[in-house]
């Protein structure tokens, strides 16, 4: 069973009436019990045995009832405070990674792009020491064939 709370309810009625909840024995068990147990019986004035050894008393079912809903309320408001704080902070931190991202991103293109003018530039001058040197040797070989 999953307790949390215990609830002994009785609406106003007669003291004869109210009488069976006087009872040592229920109030042993109550006193005892592991669960918190509240109890909310009978009118303003009436007050009981259960009373005094319930982890909390109101003086009627409704104020009982008031006090659930406040507190459910109360639970919501922080659980729906908690989400906001939650969804603003996954989301500050998916922002920056996304920055992060995409830093790295135009970093990695400009780095490419930088690296391949560079290896593009070496190429067209090694291509033209290489074409100047076999201009060169070509040069050589048809002045020795003219002689």
């Amino acid at each position: 069973m999953n307790l949390e709370l215990v609830l002994i309810l009785r609406g106003g009625g007669s003291k004869t009436e109210l009488f069976s909840l006087d009872n040592e024995q229920i109030a042993r068990k109550i006193a005892a019990y592991k669960y918190p147990v509240w109890t909310g019986i009978g009118h303003e004035i009436d007050t009981s045995i259960l009373d005094h050894v319930a982890n909390r008393y109101f003086k009627t079912p409704t104020a009982v009832a008031e006090e659930l809903v406040a507190r459910f309320v109360e639970m919501k408001r922080h659980l729906e405070e908690a989400e906001h704080r939650f969804r603003s902070s996954w989301t500050y931190r998916l922002d920056i990674e996304k920055k992060y991202l995409e830093s790295s991103t135009t970093g990695l293109i400009r780095g490419a792009r930088k690296l391949i003018d560079n290896k593009s530039v070496n190429l067209r001058e090694r291509a033209n020491f290489l074409s100047s040197m076999v201009f060169d040797r070509l040069t050589r070989e048809k002045s020795k064939l003219a002689v």
